[in-house]
């Protein structure tokens, strides 16, 4: 039995990776905003092939409305 136990223990649940840290905001917890606005922002940072902080400030003043 101790042999069971030991195969148990190897199969413990693996920690889920967390986002890399940042702005602390990506476009899925952007619920304040339009949703067409934010499908255009998208859009429009998938097409300047936008990653990481560069996304991220791009989008923020994407979807910030202009006064």
């Amino acid at each position: 039995m101790v042999l069971a136990t030991g195969a148990l223990a190897q199969n413990a649940p693996v920690p889920m990776e967390r986002p890399a840290t940042g702005s602390g905001q990506n476009d899925d917890t952007m619920t304040d905003v339009d949703p067409e606005v934010l499908a255009r922002c998208k859009r429009e940072a998938a097409q300047k092939k936008l990653k990481g902080s560069e996304r991220a400030t791009f989008m923020n003043a994407c979807v910030e409305p202009e006064d």
